[in-house]
Formats: structure tokens, sequence, C-alpha cells
């Protein structure tokens, strides 16, 4: 009788307690909200949360549950995962070690709204955080399943913007196997990563732009890039360390920027090894190509072989040597700019 009183008990109160759940002024505000809005308005709201509040208003509503879930355009940086807008914000007070601390929880917290992410497509991926090598789980993760779902736009931006200790990570080693056989990707965008190179990579068949920044750069990967992207009309190579002479061979490319790059001086105002990189560009279709070194650096030598090019931009202290010039016939605007000291 004892324990049949105490499980009575035990009943009324369980009772009690979803009553009164159901009975808050949160829920209650939740249930009007849902009765008096219709789907497109609520999905609007929606579409103009952060991801950490996405997350949180499941919790309100099970219909709730699947809003965020149809969320197709995923931008993970500090203002959507934590609560600052920018790197600066973060309160210099605290240690580095806490500041490390904020890289590891931000990959946590990547990688779980990840793996509740019930939604059939995703469109884009943007990363904008200092990520580096030790959450490579977390990021290939990200693209297998973008991939699984048909991304067509991915940003990893995972440089800092300060010049902290916290940049000093070693970067992502991104390995393009993930998107060997993947055809519906047609934007890319890689700051401070480190590409892998398979021997047997087949990748980027429609895709149509490319920036790397922070990223150093070799024939081999150049070969391997140009050769697979069969439709690349806008490639971006910014602030960039080539490591040897790179061709860029690719008859479908109408635009080409090479900033912010350049060969640097020793300290004796020598060129540095491996001196005097050079650059050759053949591309039948390039229409536009624009040229900036670094204060100080010695440009590049050139060779351009693209008789459509009709806009030239270049910005640099000085040449290392001549530049080839010889084939730009066409060219109807030419822009030559001296950066201020």
């Amino acid at each position: 009788m004892k324990r049949c009183k105490k499980l009575k008990s035990e009943s009324r109160a369980m009772k009690r307690c979803k009553k009164l759940k159901s009975e808050s002024p949160a829920m209650k505000r939740c249930t009007k909200l849902e009765s008096e809005l219709p789907d497109c308005i609520i999905s609007y709201i929606f579409s103009k949360f952060g991801l950490k509040d996405l997350v949180k208003t499941s919790a309100l509503s099970k219909r709730w549950i699947h809003e965020w879930g149809l969320r197709t355009d995923l931008n993970f940086d500090l203002h959507t995962m934590f609560d600052y807008n920018t790197i600066q914000d973060l309160p210099n007070t605290l240690p580095l070690f806490q500041r490390f601390h904020f890289q590891s929880q931000f990959a946590t917290r990547l990688d779980q709204f990840m793996l509740h992410y019930k939604g059939a497509i995703i469109r884009s991926i943007r990363v904008n955080f200092p990520l580096g090598n030790e959450h490579r789980d977390a990021i290939d993760r990200l693209i297998s399943k973008g991939i699984a779902k048909g991304v067509k736009h991915i940003e990893l931006l995972l440089s800092s913007e300060t010049n902290d200790t916290i940049d000093s990570i070693p970067p992502y080693k991104f390995p393009l196997t993930l998107l060997s056989d993947f055809d519906s990707l047609t934007y890319m965008h890689l700051q401070n990563c480190f590409l892998l190179e398979p021997l047997d990579f087949s990748g980027f068949k429609n895709l149509r732009t490319l920036v790397l920044h922070l990223v150093d750069v070799n024939q081999k990967l150049l070969q391997s890039l140009c050769s697979n992207c069969s439709h690349l009309a806008d490639f971006t190579l910014d602030d960039c360390q080539f490591t040897s002479n790179v061709i860029i061979n690719s008859p479908t490319l109408l635009r080409l920027n090479i900033v912010n790059c350049g060969v640097k001086r020793g300290d004796n105002g020598e060129v540095k090894i491996p001196e005097y990189i050079t650059i050759i560009i053949i591309a039948s279709n390039l229409s536009s190509f624009e040229y900036s070194c670094h204060k100080l650096f010695l440009v590049h030598l050139m060779n351009i072989q693209a008789p459509m090019l009709s806009k030239f931009s270049f910005r640099g202290m000085e040449f290392s040597k001549p530049v080839g010039f010889s084939v730009l016939k066409n060219v109807t605007k030419i822009t030559l700019d001296r950066p201020l000291i």
C-alpha cells in the first residue's frame, strides 16, 4: 500500500510539473506566436538568428526544432557562435590559454551544430575564425557534410584579424581528396590553409571562382588546379608565397588577380632565394589581370601570353627584371601605381 501511494504521489507530481511547464509564460508566448503568424514569417524571423540562438529556440517548441534545420546558408563566426563581433572584441585581459580555449570551444560548437543539423540542402558554408590543424576533424566533418548536401559555396577564412600569437597555430591541412568527384561547388575561398595535393585528384569541374589567401603555392598545385577546373573564370592569389616558378595555364580564365605578393629582399638589399621566381601566364581568353606586391618587395619576373587581355593593373615599387608585355596587343586600359613608403 505504501508503495502504491508513493507511485500515485510521484505521478501527480509529474502531472503538475508538465502542467506548470505548459502554462509557463514562455511556452504560452511560443504557442501564441505559432498560431498567429504564418509559416513564411516565422521562417524569415529564424533566418535572422545567429546559429547559437537557433539551437536555443528549438527547446521552446517541437516545431521549431525543424525550422533551424531549414537554414541553407551556414555562417560560423564570433557573432553567430559567441557574443563578439571581431577578434579585437575579445577581452584583452584574457590569458593566452583562455584565448586558445575560444578556438577549441568554437570548433566544438561548430561540430555539435553540424551533428544535429537535419536540413536536406546546404547552399553555402562560411567559417570566419582562426582555427588551425588541431581542429581539422571538425572542419573535415563540416566540409564532408556540406558536400553530401550539395554545397555550392565554401569560405574557410581561418586567419586572425590581428598579429596576435593566436595566429601562430599550424594552418589547417586541407585534403583535396574531400572534394574528389564532387561537381556542385562553384565558389571556394581558402585562407591560411595548407593544401594537401593528392596524386589522383579529380574535382572542381564546375568551379568558377577560386580565391587562395595566405597559401603556399607551387607549380604542382597550380597544375593540378588548372587542369581540374575546366570552368574556372576568376582566380585570385592574395598574399600567397610562391615556392617555385609557376605556370598558370587556363583557357577558360577571364580574370586573374595576383596581389600583395613579391620577391623579398635580404637585409643587404639583395634578393632572397629562390631568386627571381617567374610567373608564366598562358590564358587565351584572359581579359583582366591585376598584379600588386608589398612595399619594398621586388616584382616577380613575368611572362604574359594573353592575346585577349584588355585591362592590366600594376602596383609595385620596381621591376626586378623586364616583364614580358610584348604580346599585350589588345590592352585598352593600363593602370600603373606605386605604393607610398
